[in-house]
């Protein structure tokens, strides 16, 4: 009994201790991506920090605030945001940091195949993961290689996955190639059947699997466009419908 009693005045001694004023958080810093309204993020902070577990110990207390709780909430709120981290930047301060996703391409509604040009449908930011995080703005489409098809849905394309990663490294790196051969990239097309294509400037397109030998393809195209007769071209403009690298050595070329 005595034990007892000892052990329940031990533990309101805590509850008392991890109540007091100097063990509350008084104080939230945050940083992070400067378009993200830090009112909105201390709302929603503070909301977490508010009440008690049980009544008794707040949620406020430097050795019980919930960090896992806020991290979560805020990745929920913000697909932009890649990670958050929550940690005491002193004894009564709190500090939340958020890192940004990098964009590695932006996946457009359009259909870039069809007749008539694209239209003006939005696009939207994906990262290094295939996550789609943010509609693209005017100023992207400058940056940023366009991509089209993939299994994404148009009506809610935020917080899908447009590739895994591995598919998305390997057209990054079909892309960074093709930087070395006279031809202008304007868009890749996502098709059935692990097959792909890559519009160029002027309307041409290039034709290959996805699973292919990136150098191997490059290194064809490259000894088809020195050959002017072969594919005529203005400049990196390919006088061309097409060219067709799915079939390994052997490459196909439809004239205009």
């Amino acid at each position: 009994m005595l034990f007892f009693a000892a052990a329940v005045a031990l533990f309101l001694s805590a509850i008392f201790l991890f109540s007091r004023e100097t063990f509350l958080i008084a104080d939230i810093s945050f940083s992070g991506p400067p378009h993200i309204d830090q009112a909105v993020l201390r709302e929603m902070t503070e909301e977490k920090l508010s009440g008690s577990y049980a009544h008794l110990i707040s949620r406020s207390s430097i050795f019980f605030y919930p960090a896992r709780d806020i991290e979560h909430s805020l990745l929920e709120a913000f697909p932009e945001v890649a990670s958050v981290r929550v940690g005491l930047r002193s004894l009564q301060s709190l500090s939340v940091t958020l890192q940004p996703r990098e964009a590695v391409g932006q996946w457009c509604i359009d259909n870039p195949v069809s007749e008539g040009g694209v239209s003006e449908e939005p696009c939207f930011l994906f990262d290094a993961d295939g996550f789609i995080f943010k509609e693209a703005d005017a100023s992207s489409e400058v940056g940023y290689p366009s991509f089209f098809g993939g299994e994404v849905s148009s009506d809610r394309p935020v917080g899908d996955i447009f590739l895994d990663s591995s598919r998305i490294l390997n057209f990054l790196s079909l892309l960074s190639e093709l930087a070395g051969v006279p031809v202008r990239v304007a868009k890749v097309h996502i098709l059935e059947g692990g097959e792909a294509a890559v519009l160029l400037s002027g309307g041409a397109r290039l034709l290959f699997l996805e699973g292919a030998d990136v150098g191997a393809v490059v290194d064809n195209l490259k000894r088809l466009v020195s050959d002017r007769e072969l594919v005529p071209r203005d400049g990196d403009t390919l006088s061309v419908e097409y060219i067709d690298l799915r079939f390994g050595n052997k490459v196909y070329v439809k004239p205009r």
